[in-house]
């Protein structure tokens, strides 16, 4: 799910809270259906999940700076090159293992609490491109996303 904040632990707050669950889920609808079918503002607005940032963070802060007209400065190359290869120092920490943090969520949560977010954000989830998890024996395998580098052409 999109939603990797604390380890999970906002993942949990959202089930536990499943009205919250479902306005979460309404605003990811909303941010697509702005962005994908609105030309004016997507000259201002631009979509990234997490998960492909992760994946690429060169690449994509390369793009979100270019967005914004900035230069990808030695300071940024530095910042990515120590802080995105390694978990160090908890939850309020800037360095992060990139390519296993967007995943910690599947660790942390069981499959009934991913089923209930399933069942409460299958819209979204379809629209930004996640897959759902059919079964337990799949949901402890499960590749999450449907494409990597998600645009909202697909």
């Amino acid at each position: 799910m999109a939603i990797n904040f604390n380890g999970g632990t906002l993942i949990k707050v959202l089930v536990a809270h499943q009205h919250c669950l479902s306005l979460y889920c309404t605003r990811l609808l909303y941010y697509i259906i702005i962005s994908k079918y609105n030309n004016l503002i997507s000259q201002f607005f631009r979509v990234i999940r997490y998960e492909d940032f992760s994946s690429d963070p060169y690449l994509h802060t390369r793009e979100v700076l270019d967005f914004f007209g900035l230069n990808f400065h030695s300071n940024v190359q530095n910042f990515l090159d120590t802080h995105t290869k390694i978990n160090y120092g908890g939850v309020s920490s800037t360095f992060r293992d990139t390519k296993t943090a967007p995943f910690q969520w599947m660790k942390k949560l069981s499959f009934e609490e991913a089923q209930v977010i399933q069942k409460k954000c299958s819209k979204a989830m379809k629209l930004w491109g996640y897959k759902e998890a059919v079964s337990k024996d799949k949901y402890n395998k499960l590749e999450p996303l449907i494409a990597n580098n998600f645009t909202l052409d697909q």
